[in-house]
């Protein structure tokens, strides 16, 4: 595992319910342009695969047979989803930062 998704996985570890994607960011720390862009092509990557698994999940609920099976797992990837969300919004407001403070010195 590269160093970006240990990043986002970690993230993901640690975000609650009511955790807010400036708090998110302050613990990923300061990052420069190249960890920014990584992390942000790998998370487009994993939430675009979480997003093909739930459609996917949808579709096999509609299985009259084994169609109930599939509820839980769904709904836990819909969580999981929702928290991604958060850390997009956090990766956003950490390349802010580094873009306010790279500005700051450059003035």
């Amino acid at each position: 595992m590269d160093h970006s998704n240990q990043t986002i996985a970690d993230a993901i570890r640690n975000i609650r319910h009511n955790t807010t994607p400036a708090e998110v960011a302050d613990a990923l720390g300061t990052m420069d342009r190249a960890a920014y862009l990584s992390l942000r092509t790998d998370w487009k990557a994993d939430y675009a695969r979480l997003s093909k698994d739930i459609r996917q999940a949808k579709a096999n609920m509609k299985d009259k047979e084994t169609g109930g099976s599939w509820q839980w797992p769904r709904e836990s990837m819909r969580r999981e989803a929702r928290v991604m969300l958060v850390l997009r919004a956090a990766i956003k407001e950490a390349g802010r930062r580094h873009w306010a403070a790279k500005t700051a010195l450059a003035a």
